[in-house]
């Protein structure tokens, strides 16, 4: 029999850290996920078993993306009895659960502790009692256009709340920490129990590439879905599975409409409709503060991914700005009193700064931003526009968004979450209230499109004042409201409607112009979309749970009592209400001493100290981590300098200068892996198998044609943040011969942007 992790639930010590030895009764987790086009369904099967002599409630608290809308729970008991949970008002549930315990009932409770955290409860498991619990969820993905990817993501980790200590816990402790609603919860790095995961994918679009940024994966191609799954199995779950599909962008850059008819609610339609306005862009004047995450929940990669986007975004604003940064721990330290030009002097100063920042401390965001706010926008520019960089592991967030929001109409506010269990209830909080954008970055190979996706939305002026015309139907629109939409941003609208008693679905005349108005800059837009209720595109109520998610979770100003009667009606958890669920039959169960058990959740990998030996490297002899590199431009002997910063074991910075070349051959073993490193296949001899494979339309080469594309431009999205290198830098990293290189430089760039580094032009 498989041995679990260890709890002590008595006794802490001072730290909070606890090493007395208790079995844990989570077995593991499977997880299925069904996505068609851009909406999922995801189910989740938790497996307990009681292998204890004692009586135990369990209680388990998980992580789920902030948009998802829960539509299902249940629990079969070893005895094949099956409880299903009903959707309750959450007080009335609470105390339904109490007493079905006393009673032996054995019930089950799901709840929200936190937009993307939530909670279950067994009322009592038995000495060798088995219970196997059924969540589902459904939720919408979203496409880039930038790199014309969707991306799917399963959490499965909470960032603990850091409370101002440099106290770490090791492999065979748990550390208890009030992180959600002043709840104790349990973290460790221990593996308690482990993850099985698996998807389909059945996609309008033809799908070129499945790409894990955690995991290896197992994908399986066929004419119409791709079927993809971990290659290992009871995973740990110290990371976020996170999936990047690579589409073809004709599909999802346009309008569409689909339209369901539920079988279930007599003449019950329900309509999603896309907008995707597009229209010629001018920057505006913009100030741009940045505010950096350096608590301490942000060491390790957390705060080499977040340091890397902040040089990304200090290097491509442009001279019409003008910036300031702002890192905040337990306080906060502006970089300049007031923003300031941006030039080269200021650019020097701003990327010193940015180098030297370490994380450790609290995790107050309150305080840069109320100063911020207490000061006016710069004199010479058009607008003000914040970018936070955070993973989000705060415990005021009500607090945070009522601010931004207050303020949102003199300063815009844009996020960018980092890493594993990144909070994103508070990331995209901070969007939605600060009328902005946010972007998730989960490995360094991706930070170069949504640093420049979330500066380029910064520094636009967007569209207000925005409307929907339904074209005389009666319909209950989510979002009710929408405040802020950009150029090149898919705007998402759902309604509930029902015909009129005189209208007949099969009646022709049942196609209307649905209009989306809008002003900018003093000048008015508008987007139609036709709404044919003749064509029938589901006849499930998918869409109608979608919409009623959107109107539980996004209207403000729906009353409690029409949010209840919603979430009741269709059967989705809100925050004012649980599913609950008991037995019917009468039980002779013995409970009168029941012991509670809470899970421990297993922390993201990123505790692993980044000064770990994995992250440092030799150079002229010394052991270095390194931060940042800029490089000379080539000379006439094509010789280039690189000048590394780094910093030794023990914090202290050193500057080294070396050869591209030597750059170039620290790099090539050091190359951080792509969002296509499940691919056990090396760049250098897949590029050469993938040329050699010609015009084959071979699932499998074609599919590694494109992983490896991306491998390449991720070089030299790299080459264009760090500094230009020599061209036969890449030669040297790839392996490849020069003609080979430049075939596959010149799908996806111009050569004369490489060839020619004192070429300063973008390469795409």
């Amino acid at each position: 029999m498989r041995r679990f992790g260890l709890i002590e639930y008595i006794k802490e010590d001072k730290n909070g850290l606890m090493k007395k030895e208790v079995q844990i009764p989570l077995r593991g987790i499977d997880v299925k996920a069904n996505v068609l086009d851009l909406c999922t369904e995801v189910e989740m099967k938790q497996r307990y078993e009681n292998v204890t002599d004692r009586n135990i409630e369990v209680q388990y608290v998980f992580p789920l993306l902030n948009s998802v809308a829960v539509t299902y729970f249940s629990a079969v008991f070893d005895n094949d009895e099956e409880v299903e949970g009903m959707v309750m008002e959450k007080d009335v549930a609470e105390e339904l659960y109490e007493q079905k315990k006393i009673e032996g009932k054995r019930p089950i409770l799901l709840k929200k502790e936190r937009n993307d955290v939530f909670m279950i409860k067994i009322g009592y498991l038995l000495p060798n009692m088995k219970c196997n619990i059924t969540i589902r969820y459904i939720d919408e993905l979203k496409y880039s256009s930038e790199t014309e990817e969707v991306r799917f993501v399963f959490p499965c980790t909470i960032v603990p709340k850091y409370e101002n200590t440099d106290q770490a816990f090791g492999e065979e402790e748990i550390k208890r920490s009030k992180n959600i609603n002043n709840h104790k919860l349990d973290f460790t790095k221990k593996k308690l129990y482990g993850l099985n995961f698996s998807a389909n994918f059945q996609m309008s679009s033809k799908i070129y590439s499945v790409t894990s940024v955690n995991h290896e994966i197992i994908t399986e191609y066929t004419k119409e879905e791709v079927e993809v799954r971990l290659v290992e199995e009871d995973v740990k779950m110290d990371q976020d599975v996170v999936l990047y599909l690579k589409v073809d962008n004709d599909i999802y850059n346009n309008q569409f409409v689909v339209v369901e008819k539920c079988p279930n609610r007599h003449e019950s339609y329900a309509v999603l409709m896309s907008f995707y306005p597009d229209f010629i862009e001018s920057d505006l004047k913009t100030e741009i503060i940045l505010v950096i995450d350096t608590s301490g929940s942000m060491r390790g990669s957390r705060i080499d991914m977040a340091i890397e986007s902040l040089v990304l975004f200090l290097r491509s604003l442009s001279e019409d700005n003008y910036f300031n940064i702002i890192e905040f721990d337990s306080d906060y330290h502006p970089l300049f009193t007031t923003s300031v030009e941006y030039n080269d002097e200021n650019l020097d100063i701003a990327t010193s700064f940015v180098q030297n920042l370490r994380a450790n401390g609290g995790t107050n965001i309150l305080s840069p931003l109320q100063h911020i706010y207490e000061h006016d926008i710069h004199s010479s520019m058009d607008q003000r526009s914040i970018i936070v960089i955070t993973d989000g592991a705060v415990s005021n967030s009500n607090q945070i968004l009522s601010l931004i929001e207050s303020n949102n109409m003199t300063t815009r506010c844009f996020s960018l979450g980092i890493g594993n269990g990144c909070s994103t209830d508070l990331v995209n909080g901070i969007a939605s209230k600060g009328l902005g954008m946010s972007e998730f970055v989960f490995d360094s190979n991706k930070i170069s499109s949504k640093v420049i996706s979330l500066l380029k939305k910064s520094t636009q002026a967007g569209l207000s004042d925005i409307k929907i015309d339904w074209d005389g139907l009666d319909v209950v629109q989510s979002p009710s409201t929408i405040k802020s939409l950009y150029n090149g941003e898919h705007l998402h609208v759902y309604g509930i409607l029902k015909l009129r008693k005189n209208q007949s679905s099969n009646n022709s005349s049942n196609i209307y112009n649905i209009t989306l108005t809008a002003r900018r800059n003093n000048n008015n837009y508008s987007f139609s979309n036709q709404l044919d209720m003749n064509d029938i595109f589901f006849h499930t109520d998918l869409i109608h749970k979608l919409a009623v998610k959107h109107i539980i979770n996004e209207d403000l100003e729906l009353p409690k009592n029409e949010i209840v009667q919603y979430s009741e009606q269709y059967g989705i958890l809100s925050k004012y209400t649980s599913f609950v669920g008991c037995s019917t039959i009468p039980s002779s169960d013995n409970i009168d001493n029941v012991d509670p058990v809470f899970i421990p959740i297993t922390v993201s990998s990123y505790i692993e100290d980044s000064q770990s030996n994995s992250n440092y490297q030799i150079i002229n002899g010394k052991k270095m981590r390194i931060a940042s590199t800029t490089t000379s431009k080539t000379g006439k002997h094509g010789h280039a300098k690189v000048r590394v910063v780094g910093f030794d074991e023990n914090g202290k910075k050193f500057e080294q200068i070396i050869t591209a070349n030597e750059y170039n051959q620290i790099n090539k073993n050091s190359l951080p892996p792509s969002s296509s490193s499940s691919s056990s296949l090396s760049l250098s001899s897949s590029l050469s198998s993938s040329s050699s494979s010609g015009n084959n339309n071979n699932n499998n080469n074609n599919r590694d044609y494109n992983i490896l594309i991306d491998s390449l431009r991720n070089i030299v999205i790299k080459q264009k943040s760090q500094g230009f290198w020599p061209f036969d830098s890449l030669v040297n990293i790839t392996n490849l011969n020069l003609s080979t290189l430049q075939n596959h430089l010149s799908s996806f760039c111009d050569l004369n942007d490489i060839l020619n580094p004192n070429n300063s032009a973008d390469f795409f």
